[in-house]
């Protein structure tokens, strides 16, 4: 740190990506780990508004090598706080563990297939959701990707959140992360079976990696902005976009 005003800093860590390639003429869902180096320097234009300069070197093993720059501009939401300073907690203020009420959601949007061609399907979703410690989320879902062409995906997701509030306590984001079952009716596999060859549409597991961020309308109403990250063995992975509208109660 040279000055309470501007701070920098280096980290090290590994980056796990997706790339779309083509391979023999179809779009391939590559996933892989590399390491990453990034440089971060902050400086803080007043108690809340800041800007930021970020420098990250991606090397992953036996592929393309990437160096990426960005700067941004960003707005401190804390409760009664000042992201600088010495006292960073004004008044001795602390903020609240926030615990989500149940909530039931029903969502539309659309989804996108990851490939060059990035075929596009309106889709849908339920979702129950509710705290299991303060600032822990749960949810169950169901998850309609509708027919793409190229895929026709459904299934049950279970997942865990870590959620907090900015701005008030209406205002909450998320990052969830959980196991997808779902079958892809368009995904046929082959029995195997001597004599009675055929084929089926086998029910599978993907990791499902989600953001999201909600706000409450009244005491009961919410509506919640979801990006759903399909992360498939089998080329197909996809992003679902949506948004919803869900009653909680307390």
């Amino acid at each position: 740190m040279f000055n309470d005003r501007i701070a920098v800093s280096l980290g090290a860590g590994a980056y796990y990506y997706y790339d779309t390639q083509s391979i023999g003429g179809n779009s391939a869902d590559i996933h892989g780990t590399a390491p990453i180096f990034s440089f971060t320097a902050t400086g803080y234009l007043s108690d809340r508004l800041f800007y930021r300069i970020i420098v990250n070197r991606i090397s992953p093993s036996g592929d393309v090598k990437t160096t990426t720059a960005a700067v941004g501009v960003g707005y401190w939401f804390g409760l009664d706080r000042r992201p600088i300073g010495k006292e960073p907690d004004r008044e001795g203020a602390v903020e609240a563990k926030y615990v989500t009420e149940p909530q039931l959601t029903a969502f539309g949007g659309q989804s996108v297939v990851n490939t060059f061609l990035s075929q596009k399907a309106m889709a849908g979703a339920v979702e129950y959701r509710q705290d299991v410690l303060p600032h822990i989320d749960g949810t169950a879902s169901f998850i309609y990707e509708g027919d793409s062409d190229i895929a026709r995906r459904s299934g049950v997701a279970v997942q865990l959140w870590p959620v907090n509030t900015f701005l008030d306590e209406s205002t909450s984001v998320g990052f969830g992360l959980g196991p997808y079952f779902y079958i892809d009716q368009r995904h046929l596999q082959n029995t195997g079976q001597t004599g009675n060859v055929g084929f089926k549409n086998p029910a599978a597991i993907a990791p499902l990696a989600s953001l999201t961020i909600a706000r409450k309308l009244s005491d009961h109403w919410i509506t919640r902005v979801v990006w759903d990250r399909v992360i498939s063995n089998y080329n197909r992975d996809s992003d679902i976009f949506l948004i919803g509208l869900g009653y909680y109660w307390r």
